[in-house]
């Protein structure tokens, strides 16, 4: 388990835009804006200024982080100091595959949206392409794509099957591809080509347990949402997102809202909180970790237990013998990376 540390103290006279933790808590970096122009700050360094800086991301092993930021009303994308690509009206979407060697991205050209992957640009035979992820093993990607009213995912070269509209694709552990789809008014789910729901007024959010087992999503009829998982349709919300399976594939968390909002655990929901966020599991899949907010107060909270009051929580995990939880946070100007111990 790593020590406690305070990794940064803010700057004084600007304003904070938030922050990226690295993957062994060690260093952070932040966004900070100053006299109509934003930057990042990276212990005693600054980048230069721009129109508008997005939060970083650290690559996996944490030796590099990359970014997006706009200069002169045109988007392009950094790995540190380095302009890697850029100039278009927009570029979203970014990310990196497993081993940080290859980058992919949506951007705006010509009126449409592309996506480049490995320096390629894709979807030059299609109307529009975009939302594009890695595979685990970062061998193959996937992205949205259309040609006119014909939507559908492109796995590497190859198409699958047309539909009136999909959503984004998420990878299962071993590679397999999963996506919710439209024909007509009805929502259902296909993972490789493969119905594997029933229809449904709207589908969202599939999620892929650890060993790729098991999976759950979030489902919509008459208004109504609820989770489903191992084929049973949980108790309705108005709102249900931030599903998370534990790594067996055996229970199902996620936020579900209404009048109040609640992390619900095997369809039982817990304690009614202003805001749930990012419920995650312990390796062992007994325990979660997860940020409630209440009118006064941001938290995490671990059973029974509940850090500080804090102004931001990030990148919080179990350690990988499960006892305790490591997460980066703001504590008034300072930034830290905690530890909070487990009972056993």
């Amino acid at each position: 388990m790593h020590r406690e540390a305070r990794l940064a103290v803010l700057r004084k006279n600007i304003k904070y835009r938030g922050s990226t933790f690295s993957p062994d808590g060690s260093r952070v970096i932040y966004v900070a804006r100053q006299r109509e122009r934003s930057f990042l700050v990276d212990g005693d360094k600054e980048s230069a200024r721009y129109e508008e800086v997005n939060l970083p991301n650290f690559l996996s092993d944490g030796t590099c982080y990359y970014y997006t930021v706009r200069r002169e009303g045109r988007w392009y994308l950094l790995m540190g100091a380095d302009e890697l690509d850029g100039g278009y009206e927009s570029l979203r979407d970014v990310s990196a595959s497993p081993d940080g060697r290859t980058f992919a991205y949506t951007f705006w050209e010509n009126n449409r949206d592309y996506v480049r992957i490995a320096g390629t640009r894709c979807g030059n035979e299609f109307d529009g392409a975009w939302s594009p992820r890695f595979s685990p093993d970062g061998r193959t990607s996937a992205y949205v794509a259309n040609k006119g009213l014909q939507f559908f995912i492109m796995k590497g070269d190859a198409p699958l099957r047309t539909f009136e509209q999909v959503l984004f694709p998420v990878f299962s552990p071993d590679g397999r591809v999963a996506y919710p789809a439209r024909r007509g008014d009805r929502w259902f789910l296909e993972v490789e080509e493969e119905i594997v729901t029933p229809e449904y007024d709207a589908i969202e959010h599939p999620v892929f347990s650890a060993n790729g087992r098991t999976m759950a999503y979030a489902a919509e009829r008459a208004g109504i949402w609820f989770a489903v998982f191992k084929g049973r349709e949980g108790s309705g919300y108005t709102l249900v997102t931030e599903l998370a399976l534990n790594p067996q594939g055996t229970r199902l968390a996620y936020r579900g809202a209404s009048q109040a909002e609640h992390l619900v655990v095997d369809d039982v929901p817990g304690t009614p909180f202003e805001l749930v966020l990012e419920p995650v599991w312990s390796p062992d899949g007994s325990r979660l970790a997860f940020i409630g907010d209440t009118p006064r107060e941001r938290r995490l909270y671990v059973g029974g237990k509940k850090s500080d009051p804090l102004l931001e929580i990030r990148s919080h995990r179990f350690t990988t013998d499960g006892s305790g939880v490591e997460f980066g946070a703001l504590q008034g100007k300072e930034l830290w990376w905690k530890v909070m111990p487990v009972e056993a």
